[in-house]
């Protein structure tokens, strides 16, 4: 098992590149929201 310190920077490593992977997802979520939000804003039978 490697020392401590060396697991503790792969981990830094791997937390890292977890969050730069997260950033499309998160881009994707926010662009979807607006583009329902829009459409529920232009179809207004359908507010209730």
């Amino acid at each position: 098992m490697p020392p401590f310190s060396q697991r503790k920077q792969a981990l830094g490593l791997l937390g890292w590149l977890a969050a730069a992977l997260l950033v499309p997802y998160l881009l994707w979520i926010n662009f979807a929201a607006a583009l329902n939000y829009s459409v529920w804003q232009l179809n207004p039978q359908v507010l209730g």
